[in-house]
């Protein structure tokens, strides 16, 4: 019996320990027709530059001292790290849907939560400031030959 025991507590105990846990997202965002994006982004953002056409975002989410339902609940069911987005004329507004993030009590105390974003940003669109980035319109060629 206590050889039974032991293998099933261990399991237990290995499905509901709590450590660290990590997820990515990407997401895209056509720009065609704009001419400038607005970023109003939360959690440490990196712009780089990229040989795409879109404008792509990877959310780089680390958690510990929590487990993979509880980073799963907080990123389907609360949307705590969805990022959403609104065409205003050219313009392209991302911003974060949660600005907050308040912190996350488990039942083992405080979970520390980091998150990364990075931006990819194509090559046609200057990038102004942090939040700031703007299309950079091709100068035409007018020379005699």
């Amino acid at each position: 019996m206590r050889n039974i025991i032991i293998p099933i507590f261990m399991l237990f105990a290995a499905f509901t320990a709590q450590g660290q846990v990590t997820k990515t997202f990407h997401e895209t965002y056509s720009l065609e027709d704009i001419s400038s994006v607005e970023l109003d982004v939360a959690g440490e953002v990196t712009l780089l530059r990229w040989h795409g056409t879109t404008l792509m975002a990877e959310t780089n989410i680390r958690l510990e001292n929590a487990t993979t339902s509880i980073l799963r609940h907080l990123s389907t069911k609360k949307k705590r790290y969805d990022l959403q987005s609104e065409v205003a004329g050219e313009q392209l507004i991302v911003s974060s849907v949660d600005k907050e993030r308040k912190t996350i009590m488990t039942q083992s105390g405080t979970c520390d939560e980091y998150v990364n974003i990075t931006i990819y940003v194509p090559e046609e669109f200057k990038i102004e400031s942090k939040t700031r980035l703007v299309r950079v319109e091709e100068s035409s060629t007018t020379g005699d030959e």
